[in-house]
């Protein structure tokens, strides 16, 4: 049977953490960080304010709808401005500040002015917009594919361009985003070579209980949780043939649970909140990954669990529960090599004590991964004609004739719009 248990003590805890109201409507507002007896406070027009966010460039409505309060957005600037002041959101606004991944050199002058001007004027342009809360220098913009250095000069250039954005805007906090890789030497550059930021954001998945201390070690101001969500593909199990082992949505769903209240809700002294990722659909490995949305705009058990730590109350219809897939009764696991064109059964363990399921199967090829954060990649089709009765818990599919890695998909439709999903990546030889 499905559990509908909610943790107690993590909805009380979410309930006291300042997190409980429903955003009000924006107004043009002044943000300012400041200890509070021994913490570190954001305060919104003097009043403490705690960051429910999401990292979104769509379904705005429900971050509000389910206890939210603040969206981070990037790019479309004056659309997705105005459509978090529609419901009531502070925005995090990420700024273009370029990255030597995308060809910038921090030691020519001439390119590094062109981009501060064109990040001064996004600044100038909307700091008056009632629903801008703070201002992002970037996104990770230290990462370099693996095994390149990055040039140190480049945080001297992001405390040029706080300090200059705090003499065009005072009313609004000015930080960078730094990811997981090199976390220690990065925390103590940017603590030493930017004074001007008033708070870091990381980008952390799976468990990140060791970065956070590292910064409260190193960092002696507040941070904000910028980006979190599952474990990262780099994080996961990988096969022979370099296809990371997914977990379900279910065990995502836990994760998020985990990491919201084990972590993020745990550091009171230092973290101002969140932004959890992705409030959306997008391919990365797979187009399940990252999204807690699917293309279609169906919710997984992972905003459903993000509606209970954001509102302190569970949804009213939850989604479905995977506990595995089986190809011939065996569960997912590593180095699974099938025979071309042959046979097999596979089987979806889903359930749901609110609603009946329907169920859908697809095979896709393994993608060609982009080198950062899916950009650029594209999703592969599913193949046709491979899987009987696709709509079954469980069904007869065969494998391609052409050998090569791919992933079998299965997916359980409460049709209350919610969804879960599984994967199986296999190896036709």
């Amino acid at each position: 049977m499905k559990s509908k248990t909610i943790i107690i003590s993590s909805i009380i805890l979410s309930m006291c953490f300042n997190t409980c109201q429903k955003p009000s409507q924006t107004s043009s507002g002044e943000y300012h960080i400041e200890m509070q007896d021994d913490r570190w406070i954001l305060l919104k027009d003097g009043s403490p304010f705690y960051i429910k966010g999401a990292v979104a460039g769509s379904f705005f409505e429900k971050i509000t709808e389910y206890g939210g309060n603040s969206a981070r957005i990037w790019g479309n600037y004056e659309e997705s401005l105005n459509k978090a002041q529609e419901y009531g959101l502070t925005v995090m606004v990420s700024l273009p500040v370029s990255a030597e991944r995308y060809g910038m050199d921090w030691n020519d002058t001439v390119m590094v002015e062109k981009n501060i001007q064109e990040v001064l004027a996004i600044v100038k342009k909307f700091k008056d917009h009632p629903s801008v809360m703070l201002w992002s220098l970037g996104n990770e913009i230290d990462w370099i594919p693996p095994g390149i250095p990055y040039n140190p000069k480049l945080w001297d250039w992001i405390e040029y361009m706080a300090a200059k954005i705090k003499e065009i805007d005072a009313r609004h906090p000015v930080m960078t985003v730094v990811g997981s890789s090199d976390f220690e030497q990065k925390t103590k550059e940017i603590a030493s070579q930017c004074p001007s930021l008033d708070l870091m954001g990381l980008n952390l998945y799976g468990d990140f209980s060791n970065e956070t201390a590292i910064m409260r070690e190193y960092w002696k101001k507040p941070y904000a949780i910028t980006e979190w969500g599952p474990h990262g593909h780099w994080q996961r199990p990988y096969t022979e043939w370099n296809a990371p082992l997914e977990e379900s949505s279910t065990e995502k769903a836990e994760s998020y649970h985990h990491n919201y209240t084990q972590v993020i809700q745990k550091d009171k002294s230092h973290c101002l909140g969140s932004y959890v990722f992705l409030w959306g659909q997008k391919q990365e490995i797979t187009h399940t990954w990252y999204g807690m949305f699917s293309q279609e705009g169906l919710e997984s058990e992972s905003v459903g669990v993000m509606h209970s730590l954001w509102s302190g109350s569970p949804p009213s219809n939850t989604a479905p529960k995977v506990s595995e897939l089986l190809i011939d009764g065996k569960p997912r696991e590593l180095n699974v090599y099938l025979g071309k064109g042959k046979s097999y059964t596979a089987t979806l363990e889903a359930e749901d004590d609110e609603d009946d399921l329907t169920f859908h199967w697809e095979i896709r090829k393994e993608v060609d991964p982009a080198p950062y954060a899916g950009q650029g990649e594209v999703a592969e089709e599913p193949i046709q004609k491979l899987i009987q009765d696709p709509g079954n818990a469980t069904i007869e599919f065969t494998t391609p004739l052409e050998e090569g890695a791919y992933r079998l998909f299965g997916y359980a439709f409460d049709g209350k719009g919610h969804w879960a999903y599984a994967n199986f990546p296999f190896y036709c030889k």
